[in-house]
This record gives structure tokens, C-alpha cells and sequence, in this order.
């Protein structure tokens, strides 16, 4: 399945809305496919399971809905089970398999698709269950998601990562001393956890990190590995605005 990332400031026409409706609608038909294989595989004498397919518009940025979507399967015990780099969040939960996509709709809103797979009661009451979920901000403030620039501390060096665009790729200006090192920096957020590579480092050390975003949505704090060892401290601050 193609991914798609959007900004929360952008908007589509309706063309392309249209156009983005029947690429989901053809991106859910497969999903439920690979959900009722899955669950008809684990017995061949099981009945096959039943479903449940939900929408919701959300007046909420694309960071806004993802940051929701994995909160949502955990407060109601699932299991997290996602692909990485993909709009959706996938979550197991004894009989139960379900699926949150963030998708773009018109004035500025989310579309929330949920699909829940179950050899239970058909999935229809966990479907009802996380749209619930989804209409709430959850423990951890919305913030602003990527931001345009994070300010870092690591180790006795200051950084500042420079967003690109509406990207998740981040141009690195670190300095300690009278030293100075640059690097590209990929960041992807899921909940409140967040993962970074960092390559092209200019010393030629490059990294990866682990962080938890704090509960004011713009403080992180975690710790990495580079080829130079590790584990090591770093903490940052997400900004905003310029």
C-alpha cells in the first residue's frame, strides 16, 4: 500500500479528495481481506470472522491523528502491531484485530477509517470502543507534532534540527566546543514515543535514537546508539514556530 503523509495546514481539492476516497476505499478492501485470512488461518475449523468498518471526520492535523490512533488501541488493551512508515496504526487483542488509518479530508479535517476483525461478536463494539478513543486528546498535550525545529542537547553537544518542509527529514547543526558536526535526521512519531536515524553524519558517526514525548507534546527525552557506542542521554525541544 502507497503512504501518503500530510501536513495538518494543507488542503485538497475536491477532485483530489475524490480520487483519495477510492485509493482508501481500495486500500480498506485489501486490509479487510488480509484480516479475515489471518483469522481464518489460525483454524481451519473456525468459522470465518466477522467485521466492522467505521468513519469519523476529525477537525485535527495529520501529526494530531496519529499521535491518537496507537493511543486509542492501547487504552483498550491491544497489542501494537504497526508497519513502519505507514498512515495507519494495527492492533491485537485476543480474538480481535483492528486497523486505524489517518487519511485527509476537506477544511482542514482527518478521516478516520476503523476496521475491526473479530471472531467474537463481530467487532462492532471495539470499532465503537476506538472511534470513542479517537474524539479524545489523550494524556499527552497535542502539541504540534514534528514542529519546524527541534532544539538538542547530547553528550556536551547543542544541536539544532532544521525541519525540511512539511517533511519528517531534518538538516543537523550540532557544535560542542570548537566543534562542529553536521548530519540528515529522520523522525517518526507514533503516540508519544518517538524514533530517529540519523545518517550523513559529517563525522561519519551515525546514530539512532529512542524518546518519549512528555506530557506538555513538545518535551523529549530518550537515549541513542551510534557506531561510537552507547548507550547515551539526549533530550530535546520541539518548536513550533520559528
Amino acid at each position: 500500500m502507497k503512504n501518503f503523509r500530510f501536513a495538518s495546514d494543507q488542503t485538497i481539492s475536491a477532485r483530489q479528495y475524490h480520487q483519495l476516497a477510492a485509493c482508501i476505499k481500495a486500500c480498506l478492501l485489501s486490509l479487510i481481506g488480509i484480516l479475515m485470512f489471518c483469522f481464518s488461518a489460525t483454524s481451519t475449523f473456525a468459522q470465518a470472522p466477522g467485521w466492522s468498518r467505521g468513519q469519523q471526520s476529525l477537525a485535527i492535523s495529520y501529526d494530531e491523528c496519529m499521535r491518537r490512533a496507537p493511543a486509542a488501541l492501547s487504552a483498550e488493551g491491544y497489542r501494537r502491531d504497526d508497519q513502519p512508515g505507514g498512515n495507519f496504526a494495527v492492533g491485537i487483542k485476543d480474538v480481535h484485530t483492528a486497523v486505524i488509518i489517518c487519511s485527509p479530508a476537506p477544511d482542514a479535517k482527518m478521516l478516520v477509517h476503523i476496521v475491526v476483525a473479530s471472531n467474537g461478536d463481530g467487532g462492532g463494539t471495539e470499532r465503537q470502543r476506538l472511534q470513542a478513543q479517537m474524539e479524545r486528546p489523550g494524556s499527552v498535550s497535542a502539541g504540534c507534532g514534528l514542529g519546524v525545529r527541534w532544539d538538542e542537547a547530547e553528550e556536551g553537544w547543542t544541536a539544532v534540527w532544521t525541519r525540511r518542509g512539511n517533511s519528517n527529514v531534518f538538516d543537523v547543526e550540532s557544535r560542542k566546543g570548537g566543534m562542529f558536526l553536521t548530519a540528515v535526521q529522520t523522525i517518526n512519531i507514533s503516540g508519544n514515543r518517538v524514533s530517529v536515524i540519523r545518517t550523513n553524519a559529517s563525522d561519519g558517526n551515525n546514530c539512532e535514537m529512542e524518546g518519549t514525548i512528555d506530557r506538555d507534546g513538545v518535551t523529549v527525552t530518550g537515549k541513542y546508539y551510534c557506531r561510537s557506542g552507547g548507550p547515551y542521554n539526549w533530550r530535546a525541544t520541539i518548536r513550533c514556530q520559528r
